[in-house]
């Protein structure tokens, strides 16, 4: 018999310049670069890339959240993705 603790997850940090939107473990993460859309699993390969539209997070198979916005940075490493959205508005 399965359950939530087998299945494999990523930490999940999505950051907006005011706050943090989402702190948890996700088992897939959506989103599109200039590539296309995307997928990020557990265990994904080291990354890092600009994001754009929208990101998807899936806490379980079957409960989303989805983060619109212009665009981001998504970092993944050692299982862990980090998430900083709204780039377009931090000036210097």
């Amino acid at each position: 018999m399965s359950t939530s603790t087998d299945t494999a997850t990523v930490v999940t940090i999505i950051r907006s310049p005011e706050r943090i939107l989402f702190d948890g473990k996700t088992v897939a993460i959506s989103s599109t670069n200039d590539n296309g859309p995307f997928d990020i699993l557990a265990y994904h390969s080291n990354f890092i890339c600009i994001i754009k539209k929208e990101i998807t997070v899936y806490e379980t198979q079957d409960k989303k959240i989805t983060f619109p916005f212009e665009k981001g940075i998504l970092k993944i490493y050692e299982n862990k993705a980090d998430v900083f959205l709204g780039i377009e508005t931090i000036t210097a």
